[in-house]
């Protein structure tokens, strides 16, 4: 063989294991990812049951002081158990976000309108509840943005492949 046919193949080659090299390094950083995304679904879920408790802990503590509440509320605040909200898919936990987001609006807006009530007895579970809409916030944003630096190296061109045989398909981020 010639000098230059060696050239031409040791070059190949350091053209194949560097994108060995890179796809190992990108495999790596997406499984990282996954756990992190896996992490972050089970504290939003969490999340998720923690407001479903202190709306539901609102609404009864308004029934104690006497508030009367709509019939449909009241349906809709038992509707859901907590252990059923540990395995949400994206449709679903949207569903129920949007459900409970309603309730407790609801709640804070019959309360809001209740003026002989002493809200005093009920400030820390509103409070309670615009602290757990913050920490929903910024954990969805970073659930998102782990989710966007997933998709990405998922459908990277060099690593594609890879992807397909390990079965690392694009996620949905929360909207």
């Amino acid at each position: 063989m010639s000098q230059g046919l060696w050239i031409f193949i040791i070059v190949i080659l350091s053209f194949f294991a560097l994108f060995l090299i890179i796809d190992t390094v990108i495999f790596i950083y997406v499984l990282r990812l996954k756990k992190s995304i896996k992490k972050r679904s089970i504290t939003i879920n969490s999340l998720m049951a923690q407001q479903y408790d202190l709306v539901t802990l609102l609404g009864k503590k308004m029934l104690d002081l006497g508030i009367e509440l709509p019939e449909n509320l009241l349906v809709s605040l038992d509707l859901h158990e907590k252990k059923e909200m540990n395995k949400l898919s994206t449709s679903e936990r949207i569903k129920m976000k949007t459900l409970i987001t309603d309730c407790g609006g609801a709640l804070l807006l019959l309360l809001n309108t209740s003026s002989d009530v002493d809200l005093k007895s009920l400030n820390s579970i509103v409070n309670s509840m615009d602290e757990f809409n913050h920490r929903y916030r910024q954990e969805t944003i970073l659930y998102n943005q782990d989710i966007y630096a997933y998709n990405y190296w998922v459908h990277f061109w060099t690593f594609y492949l890879v992807a397909l045989v390990f079965n690392l398909r694009k996620r949905e981020p929360i909207q």
